[in-house]
């Protein structure tokens, strides 16, 4: 056992053994820590995984984050079951980080993507106990780069399709989604009708209901414009019936769209598209504004992509695009020919007239 002084108070640590040379070389690791500015307290080495995974959930709080829900199920089912609630986070080394991996690839089936979103809550729980004091040195938790990102979207036609087999109460708004590229659960079924300006044709979101904290703003097209009015005479209707209902999005007694998974896979399923997803709408949003030409820091902040390297992962390339730009290129060398061979006869005439002259 050994005491040292911080901050005016003496803090004692017990080097857990009776002999002298053990109590010495942890004060002499002790002091190390200290000269390095790490703080030096007994609980360094002591921190319990579940105390650091509900630090993550604590901290996701502070910072105003809206998936604490997924990051919590990613503890109780998963990380706490396989760790142990109760082990010190200073045994947990980078053997059983990946053995982890194995673990939840080869017995649950799950993806790379998955464990990587799973093992980066326990990444963040070690920064926060070093960052905290709890911990000296923390294992390199690797999230390798990911192989199997979805590229599917949906065609105009195959949109409409499913939109037809969809409960009539259901498809206003599955083609906002569509043509606006927002996150369907979290921006689109909350829209309220305060964020929609018909007048001025805008619909906007706050900067507290969107993923990136910032807001956003979609200026109407005609397609959009109909669909909106139409449900915001719903809501008249609705009015007229003594239902004050506030969202844009509703069903037929007024009542928010909260989930609808049953009814899209049934609809998908029947329109001969089964792996459809909500997400395949951001990805056609995104698809749609590259082949429109509209200028990408525009499309950016109209789907709501922070940042260009997220955005370009979803501006997916088809055949039809690629046809286009080989298309753009011909005319461009077609055009480079017709200014060289008029250079060429404006020299020529140049010449003749000076020789005439």
């Amino acid at each position: 056992m050994f005491s040292v002084t911080c901050g005016g108070a003496r803090d004692i640590e017990s080097s857990e053994s009776e002999k002298k040379g053990d109590a010495q070389a942890l004060l002499t690791s002790r002091l190390g820590d200290a000269g390095k500015g790490i703080a030096v307290s007994p609980k360094i080495g002591k921190i319990v995984l579940r105390d650091g995974l509900q630090a993550v959930i604590d901290n996701q709080r502070t910072r105003g984050r809206k998936d604490i829900a997924a990051v919590q199920r990613r503890i109780d089912l998963h990380l706490l079951p396989f760790f142990g609630p109760d082990r010190r986070m200073s045994t947990i080394s980078g053997a059983d980080v990946e053995a982890y991996r194995a673990h939840r690839m080869t017995e649950h089936k799950a993806m790379l993507a998955t464990t990587n979103r799973e093992l980066a809550v326990l990444r963040r729980a070690f920064r926060l106990a070093r960052k905290q004091g709890a911990l000296v040195v923390i294992p390199d938790v690797e999230t390798p780069a990911e192989a199997n990102v979805r590229t599917g979207w949906l065609e105009p036609s195959q949109c409409d399709a499913i939109v037809a087999h969809l409960p009539v109460d259901l498809r206003a708004a599955v083609r906002f989604a569509y043509a606006t590229g927002w996150r369907f659960k979290s921006e689109v079924l909350p829209l309220t009708a305060d964020r929609l300006d018909l007048q001025v044709g805008t619909v906007r979101l706050d900067p507290q209901a969107t993923k990136n904290g910032q807001g956003r703003t979609f200026m109407l097209t005609k397609d959009l414009r109909a669909v909106l009015t139409a449900q915001i005479a719903s809501l008249a209707a609705l009015k007229q019936r003594g239902i004050i209902s506030p969202w844009i999005f509703h069903r037929a007694d007024g009542t928010r769209i909260r989930d609808m998974r049953k009814a899209w896979k049934a609809a998908c399923t029947a329109a001969g598209h089964p792996d459809a997803l909500f997400h395949d709408f951001r990805r056609s949003a995104v698809r749609t504004l590259e082949r429109s030409g509209v200028p990408r820091s525009t499309a950016m902040k109209m789907v709501g992509h922070e940042t260009e390297s997220i955005y370009r992962r979803y501006a997916i390339q088809d055949e039809v695009m690629l046809r286009e730009g080989a298309a753009r290129l011909d005319a461009y060398a077609a055009m480079q020919k017709v200014q060289a061979r008029n250079a060429r006869r404006g020299a020529l005439r140049q010449f003749r007239t000076r020789q005439t002259a």
